[in-house]
């Protein structure tokens, strides 16, 4: 929450050609309004953070390569957009947006993560991609909804394997999995 309201995004999770709108809630008198409200920037199954002064949208839509957007809280004006993308990779089904006091990190929820990214930081200042990394093999695949961090790290679950893969804030090629051997989907980790 910020400016003590609650936020909430909704979107078409069909994929392309649906509005993207952000409502704020009051959670005092319930009172809301749709503070963003866009057919310009679809976000389908997106999620997004803020930092206080800006909120950030990722996109997540299937087979299309993911973007970050910035809009200001202050008047909820549209800033800019950042590709996801490191060299030649991209990410693709954005699917989890954190901010952890420093940068923007978003993780992806696709079934190929060595081909595509899964895992990129944002600087919010610059608003560009300063580190991104694939997984080794698609075995941990499917980033869950949302990540956890704790001191230098990332702790991100798989709906595949019901694995958790540590990452590194550093440097995100720097993955540790820990093998749960429970054989069921990782729902997500706080």
């Amino acid at each position: 929450a910020s400016k003590d309201r609650v936020y909430v995004l909704f979107a078409n999770n069909l994929g392309i050609g649906s509005r993207t709108v952000v409502s704020e809630v009051n959670p005092h008198s319930l009172a809301y309004s749709d503070v963003i409200n866009t057919a310009t920037y679809d976000t389908a199954q997106g999620s997004f953070c803020t930092d206080g002064v800006c909120l950030y949208i990722s996109t997540a839509i299937a087979s299309v390569d993911s973007t970050l957007l910035k809009f200001r809280l202050s008047d909820w004006a549209f800033v800019d957009l950042v590709g996801l993308s490191l060299g030649i990779k991209t990410l693709q089904f954005g699917h989890s947006c954190r901010y952890d006091g420093a940068n923007v990190y978003v993780t992806s929820a696709g079934s190929d993560l060595v081909s595509y990214l899964a895992v990129v930081r944002i600087d919010p200042a610059s608003f560009t991609v300063l580190d991104g990394a694939s997984l080794p093999d698609n075995t941990n695949a499917i980033f869950t909804d949302d990540f956890a961090f704790t001191g230098a790290y990332l702790w991100c679950g798989s709906e595949i394997s019901g694995n958790i893969v540590r990452l590194s804030k550093a440097s995100l090629a720097s993955q540790t999995v820990v093998t749960t051997g429970l054989g069921v989907a990782c729902w997500c980790s706080y």
